[in-house]
């Protein structure tokens, strides 16, 4: 993915894991919440969103 699509792309709001493959991070009053996804066809591809449970993403 070389381009912005229309919003701040980059930290602390997304950051690129590699492969492909990026992270939405968000946080909530009390929790922090991720959303893995990919890019296709310059479309966003939602792929997985999970509560935190622990500081670091394995």
């Amino acid at each position: 993915m070389t381009g912005q699509f229309r919003w701040p792309l980059g930290m602390p709001l997304v950051d690129h894991l590699g492969a492909g493959l990026w992270e939405i991070r968000s946080k909530l009053p009390t929790r922090i919440a991720r959303v893995l996804f990919c890019v296709q066809d310059e479309e966003l591809v939602l792929l997985h969103g999970f509560i935190k449970k622990t500081e670091k993403l394995h």
